[in-house]
């Protein structure tokens, strides 16, 4: 698809509607019930209407045409429970967490050229902080379905030797969300490309007027359209050249959110335990049932309290006999459910507190789950990671035009590893057995490797030194 033909003659209102109107993948999130939905105040537990307060009514003696008559009104309202669970922000972080607790490393040939384009871009990720950035980009994806990241470059006044080449360039990068407001709209071909990427976005100028903007980028150049209050659209300015020729935007999408699923069962068991709050403050406070008449109630807070009634009056407190077993069990089924169904394990304080001194293999096993979803997230955000690589090794080239070549021709491959709590000591002892009972590291290795000192070098240099000193006496503590 020729997109320069497909917009031409048309008014910047209808570019826009076309640019818009072929996403070719799941439609636009619902921003407004994605947000209720992940952040708790949005809860519907919350929601007066869904949950109203509980109606207080006392008897009342009214006049009406002359008649007295007497009925019940409302006088006040209570509060009732509202237990409000952040189960989907649990879900997400937990996703997140098992997907990039462990920086993504990357790998490329032996070759002293490839080593260095992979120096230079492993600067350029630092210094956008890439590890952070990996994860605010999982999460807004795993939030509201989608994201986009962009890479720009930005002029400097002064050549910098910042990533290890003369440039008056740096290279930044921004995550584009609906979750902070940004319509995402990804235009793609009949094969399926994405051939153009539009971003909407609003502003309010001093004056309180709202602006809207439309951005949008191709490989060949960018547009960039506003629109003033309940004015038209305009474009402003000419066409702006790509220099890499290609889309420097990264779009990352999925079907649903991470929780969707269960959104049910967690709107079911927030309403539970509302409900079960409710009972407990009803059944907390004591109560006494009356067989007969009372004649005299003891003072608050009197000694030696005496009820007074007359004869055969019986008084007992009214006990719950019945645990609430249905309830309880209840709510264990919906969490197990819920944990279970989004593969999210279920790694409390509690949950975890009597396993004990549990191996590896135990570790592996409990984490599988998570592991396999993990797996599934990588399909996506390998492509992702890729596509970046690919992105920034064109304005390298664009930086400094010696690069261009080894840049583009350079084989990166990207590494993720799920998060795990490592158990080196089986894995040691492994590797031991499997090498005849031998050491798998040198002395001066295992130093560096147990981080007790701030000199590893030095420590171990001590050490060999103290060894000598030993070596030098014979069995009769003499000095050879």
């Amino acid at each position: 698809m020729d997109l320069s033909k497909v917009l031409e003659g048309k008014t910047p209102a209808q570019q826009i509607t076309t640019l818009k109107s072929r996403r070719n993948c799941a439609p636009a999130p619902n921003v407004k019930k994605l947000s209720a939905q992940y952040n708790p105040d949005g809860h519907k537990i919350n929601d007066r209407i869904y949950r109203p307060d509980k109606p207080i009514k006392e008897e009342r003696t009214i006049v009406s045409g002359g008649v007295k008559k007497t009925e019940k009104i409302i006088v006040r309202y209570e509060e009732v429970n509202r237990a409000v669970i952040a189960l989907q922000k649990k879900i997400v972080s937990t996703a997140v967490s098992f997907l990039f607790a462990n920086p993504v490393t990357l790998s490329t040939g032996r070759d002293k050229k490839s080593a260095e384009i992979l120096k230079i871009i492993d600067l350029i990720l630092t210094k956008n902080k890439i590890n952070s950035f990996n994860r605010r980009l999982a999460r807004a994806v795993f939030s509201y379905k989608e994201a986009a990241e962009y890479w720009y470059p930005i002029t400097l006044s002064a050549s910098s030797n910042e990533y290890g080449f003369e440039s008056k360039h740096k290279l930044r990068s921004v995550i584009w969300s609906p979750g902070k407001g940004d319509e995402l709209y990804p235009l793609f071909d009949e094969h399926g490309d994405m051939i153009a990427f539009s971003r909407q976005y609003y502003t309010d100028d001093e004056q309180g007027k709202e602006h809207a903007y439309f951005d949008t980028y191709t490989a060949d150049y960018f547009l960039h359209y506003e629109k003033a209050g309940g004015g038209q659209w305009e474009q402003i300015g000419e066409a702006i050249e790509n220099p890499i020729g290609k889309i420097p935007v990264v779009y990352v999408s999925q079907e649903q959110t991470e929780w969707e699923d269960v959104q049910p069962l967690i709107e079911r068991l927030e309403k539970a335990l509302s409900n079960a709050g409710d009972t407990n403050d009803y059944h907390s406070s004591p109560k006494i049932f009356v067989n007969g008449k009372i004649l005299g109630w003891a003072k608050k807070g009197e000694s030696g309290a005496v009820i007074e009634g007359e004869k055969d009056t019986k008084a007992e407190y009214l006990s719950w006999d019945h645990a609430p077993e249905g309830v309880k069990f209840e709510f264990e089924v919906l969490l197990r459910l819920i944990y279970s169904l989004t593969q999210t394990p279920d790694i409390s304080f509690e949950s975890v507190k009597g396993l004990g001194n549990i191996s590896g293999v135990a570790l592996k096993l409990l984490f599988m789950d998570a592991h396999l979803k993990c797996y599934d997230k990588i399909e996506t955000f390998e492509d992702v990671i890729l596509r970046r690589l690919s992105i920034v090794r064109s304005y390298m080239g664009v930086m400094n035009n010696s690069l261009k070549k080894s840049a583009e021709e350079v084989n990166i491959k990207p590494k993720f590893t799920p998060f795990m709590i490592d158990d080196k000591k089986e894995w040691v002892e492994t590797l031991v057995t499997a090498n005849g009972g031998r050491p798998v590291v040198s002395q001066k290795r295992s130093v560096e490797l147990a981080d007790l000192s701030n000199d590893p070098e030095a420590e171990y240099n001590q050490i060999v030194e103290e060894m000598e000193k030993e070596q030098t006496y014979d069995v009769y503590g003499q000095a050879m």
